[in-house]
């Protein structure tokens, strides 16, 4: 039994044939829809902090936290879209 990608709770009702579902219930499939908006959005503030940061115009002191961050939203983003479900 697979695990719903937003909330980790298994999913019930999965059918023998077709795409496996990814989310246990409509609600957490809209969050997570949600949720890839709002990392997108905060993804590309963070693009634009590390390019002024490595441009020196200003918070170079904080490449590293900027980069850490943006591998960390970058991977939970991988987590969400590991299914074709945002493709309906």
């Amino acid at each position: 039994m697979s695990t719903c990608l937003k909330c980790g709770l298994p999913i019930e009702g999965q059918a023998e044939t077709g795409r496996p579902k990814s989310y246990c219930s409509v609600g957490c499939r809209r969050s997570a829809e949600h949720e890839v908006r709002r990392i997108n959005s905060l993804l590309q503030k963070l693009e634009t902090d590390l390019s002024n940061a490595l441009l020196g115009r200003v918070w170079a002191d904080q490449v590293p936290k900027i980069e850490a961050e943006i591998s960390r939203q970058e991977t939970r983003l991988r987590i969400l879209l590991d299914t074709d479900e945002f493709e309906k």
